[in-house]
């Protein structure tokens, strides 16, 4: 039976009636979405470009050779951890501010500022690069126990492998453990990348006399370098 206009009209005011109020939060929720989709998207890219921006200027900064550089560069890096917490930009300002204790021979507030970066936790090359800086300075700081469970039970990536190696290299000379430090910088060495040095690698490795291991009367092995006294 076909309906009247009139008719029509009618079934449809009342099936409004019954599904509008359901069909407008419908389609207010999606909208609310979208467009709140949209307003998080550009939030997440406006507050990337001010970090980024605040990023560049303390880098600008560090290049003059002003009076009160480094109190500008090191309000920005403060305001890159308050603000942006958690950012790329808020790690590498962190490095750059270590750097600039570290050079001033203020290892510990250096350490600190690394400590922060590494708690970022991105997992990534820059997490194996902040464990390499942290663990060497640590050692400067005569921490070589602190520094080893810096580099210890984490899995570097493997562009970094010969870095990890080369650095526990370097720690085993400072607690004169000869043996492991030849293992760690024939390791280095199998795991060059192509941006290391061979020959300082080398070097290293060739610094080592051969060892002999000896024992004690006390039946303990022990490390020492032929020709050792």
């Amino acid at each position: 039976m076909v309906e009247s206009d009139e008719e029509q009209l009618e079934v449809l005011k009342n099936w409004w009636k019954e599904n509008g109020q359901s069909i407008v939060i419908a389609i207010a929720l999606g909208l609310f979405g979208f467009f709140g989709f949209q307003s998080w998207q550009a939030k997440i890219k406006s507050s990337g470009e001010n970090a980024s921006e605040i990023y560049q200027q303390l880098l600008d900064l560090n290049l003059q050779e002003t009076a009160k550089k480094d109190d500008a560069v090191f309000e920005l890096g403060k305001k890159l951890k308050a603000d942006y917490e958690g950012s790329i930009y808020a790690v590498l300002g962190s490095l750059v501010i270590a750097k600039k204790y570290i050079e001033a021979n203020d290892l510990e507030s250096g350490i600190d500022q690394l400590r922060w970066a590494l708690d970022q936790d991105r997992g990534d090359s820059i997490e194996d690069l902040i464990r390499v800086r942290l663990a060497r300075v640590l050692a400067a700081s005569n921490k070589s126990e602190e520094a080893f469970s810096i580099l210890d039970n984490h899995e570097p990536q493997a562009a970094y492998i010969s870095t990890f190696e080369e650095t526990k290299g370097d720690l085993f000379i400072q607690i004169e453990d000869l043996i492991s430090a030849r293992e760690a910088y024939q390791k280095a060495i199998t795991n060059k990348r192509d941006d290391q040095s061979l020959a300082l690698l080398e070097l290293k490795l060739a610094d080592i006399p051969l060892q002999k291991e000896f024992f004690d009367d006390s039946g303990q092995a022990n490390k020492k370098p032929e020709g050792g006294q």
